[in-house]
């Protein structure tokens, strides 16, 4: 069990453990300013496309505006560049020779 205590030593929430891990679960953060560390980070799109493990630039963009990723707001000014990490990636491959089937 995890125990988080505000400065005033009161218990403000506890998480169990459970397998290795502490389960949280949380629901959206209400207007009543009581939630946690709740921040906006203005974020580049390529520094994003990094991030999220190379998805399309396209694809954060309708994720941010859709609101299916939170907690970023993305630079506007900032253009999509060539990434060499996926390029390499998708790079073509020749097929392999006849005689290496079975």
């Amino acid at each position: 069990m995890c125990t988080i205590k505000n400065p005033k030593g009161c218990t403000v929430a506890t998480i169990p453990h459970s397998d290795g891990l502490y389960w949280v679960i949380a629901s959206k953060p209400t207007s009543n300013g009581h939630h946690a560390n709740i921040a906006t980070e203005k974020m580049d799109i390529n520094l994003a496309h990094w991030k999220f493990g190379h998805i399309s630039h396209n694809a954060i963009k309708h994720a941010v505006l859709k609101g299916y990723i939170t907690g970023i707001k993305l630079d506007n000014q900032s253009k999509p560049e060539f990434c060499e990490a996926c390029a390499k990636a998708k790079s073509a491959r020749q097929p392999f020779p006849k005689e290496s089937e079975t």
